[in-house]
């Protein structure tokens, strides 16, 4: 950011009423083009785009609040938002010709909303794009307004802090609790990720006589796993996972994050009355419904009385979100919870973070630096 930017930003922060002329600049966006057959595509699925401008200092409000965006996330789970407007699915698809948005943090330079003041920083779903005129009623989820610890970073937010440890949080607190106090062996698919690697943690943290099995798709990621409380690691391109889970099962709890041939193996060494909990499919977000791998041992949900559990991330978000806050962020600075992060420096990058979260490249949370986290 240019010397004479950050002083506007500043002025501004201190006297909102009055907003100083400036000259416009440019508003970098990240642009969804077209649908993906299978995997983003670069140069293709979303580009990189210049063309808007903004004068920060003028740009109408009506109403609302001008927000900076501070820091995006990238998760798996956008590519299901990829596709056209009239296939249903969980959550919106997104609009050729518009920016993307998802989980973020942004601080809020102007405002002519009373709830939201200049200079707070506001969770919740923020447009991939620089800078931004929203309101209450221009999002997906209400507006979280936050204050961080001087110690941590606003990229934590949208990781451990964020959806990926709330989701891991939230389900093992509602669906998983109890049952682990009577299990001895967990297993965790995509164990590397900013979810799984919280469950390894949280579980061996609350409960550590569980044994805890772990699967990931390379050796530093396998190494993690290890340094964390994964006791049993192994990598699901080289090994079998049949063989593996067959050696040190059987599975009392199975936390499923990729779907296919992990599930039918991890259903096929399940113990009685096991549970299985479904929060992801990464084995076939880019892949065709039609073209995706049948389940194989469906019937052994019933002769094995398994119960399959699938939940999605703001679920139990109203019973627990107060006190994840509470715990987390604690663990967090006590080193009890051990983030991991990849970060991409730039909005511009945004498109190598979207397509490395689907090829397995990054190491860590995908998090997208568009200002200063600090």
């Amino acid at each position: 950011m240019e010397e004479d930017e950050t002083r506007s930003i500043k002025w501004h922060l201190a006297d909102s009423s009055n907003p100083a002329p400036m000259s416009p600049f440019s508003n970098g966006r990240i642009l969804y083009n077209e649908h993906p057959l299978s995997r983003p595509v670069p140069g293709r699925t979303v580009i990189y785009d210049t063309l808007q401008t903004i004068d920060i200092g003028a740009v109408p409000l009506n109403g609302g609040f001008l927000m900076q965006t501070i820091v995006l996330s990238s998760d798996p789970y956008l590519r299901t938002r990829m596709r056209p407007q009239e296939i249903k699915d969980f959550a919106p698809p997104f609009v050729i010709g518009q920016p993307l948005d998802n989980y973020g943090i942004g601080l809020v330079l102007r405002s002519e909303d009373d709830k939201y003041p200049p200079g707070i920083y506001l969770y919740g779903f923020h447009f991939f794009q620089q800078y931004s005129v929203r309101n209450d009623t221009d999002t997906i989820f209400p507006w979280i307004p936050l204050q961080k610890p001087q110690a941590l970073s606003w990229s934590l937010f949208v990781g451990t802090l964020g959806m990926p440890g709330q989701t891991a949080y939230f389900g093992w607190k509602a669906l998983v609790e109890e049952k682990a106090k009577m299990c001895k062996t967990l297993f965790v698919s995509v164990g590397g990720g900013p979810v799984g690697s919280f469950v390894i943690q949280y579980a061996k943290m609350n409960h550590p006589q569980l044994k805890i099995i772990a699967s990931a798709g390379t050796q530093p990621k396998l190494d993690f796993m290890k340094s964390i409380g994964a006791d049993v690691v192994f990598n699901y391109k080289t090994e079998n996972p049949a063989t593996v889970l067959a050696e040190h099962g059987p599975i009392g709890i199975y936390w499923d994050m990729t779907a296919g041939s992990t599930l039918d193996a991890a259903v096929e060494n399940m113990e009685n009355y096991g549970l299985i909990i479904a929060c992801g499919a990464t084995s076939v977000y880019n892949t065709p419904a039609k073209d995706r791998p049948q389940i194989q041992n469906f019937d052994l949900l019933f002769r094995k009385s398994i119960t399959v559990h699938g939940f999605r991330s703001t679920d139990f978000m109203e019973q627990y979100l107060m006190q994840f806050f509470a715990e987390v962020p604690t663990l967090v600075l006590d080193g009890k919870i051990k983030p991991s992060e990849q970060r991409y420096l730039g909005l511009e990058k945004a498109e190598e973070a979207l397509i490395d979260v689907h090829t397995g490249d990054n190491f860590g949370k995908a998090v997208i630096i568009v200002s200063d986290d600090s």
